[in-house]
């Protein structure tokens, strides 16, 4: 299965608006982000779609997802939070100028790595800022 670029940002962006956390006297509970509302909430993608981009963005380090199978099937899949990691890439790809000019690189390379996409966004943050700072 091929990973789509719009896919791990729209999950990330999902995955963060739908953490939450109650707190009752001096306990916080954390509501996991289930499958079925990550379906629901993207639905221009496939559910195998976003089953693949969310063990992919597990396996990057950017969440933390739990699984659950029986008789070879999924029976329960859902994320409990953001990892460090993933906050930070969804930092640098959440302003649509900074995401427009990745996308934009990366299909210039033809190259749509995880990796590469986070460095690319990187430098194109890391060039904004420098010019701002010489202005």
């Amino acid at each position: 299965m091929k990973l789509q670029p719009e896919c791990i940002r729209d999950v990330l962006l999902f995955v963060e608006n739908a953490e939450n956390y109650t707190s009752t006297d001096d306990e916080i509970e954390a509501e996991p982000v289930w499958f079925a509302d990550i379906c629901a909430g993207l639905p221009q993608y496939k559910a195998e779609e976003l089953y693949y981009t969310l063990t992919i963005l597990e396996e990057a380090g950017f969440l933390h997802v739990g699984e659950y199978w029986e008789q070879g099937a999924m029976d329960l899949c859902c994320v409990s939070r953001l990892t460090y990691e993933g906050h930070e890439f969804l930092e640098t790809i959440r302003p649509q100028s900074v995401w427009t000019k990745t996308v934009a690189v990366l299909k210039g390379v033809g190259s749509f790595g995880l990796e590469i996409m986070k460095d690319v966004a990187h430098d194109i943050v890391l060039a904004a800022a420098t010019a701002t700072l010489s202005r």
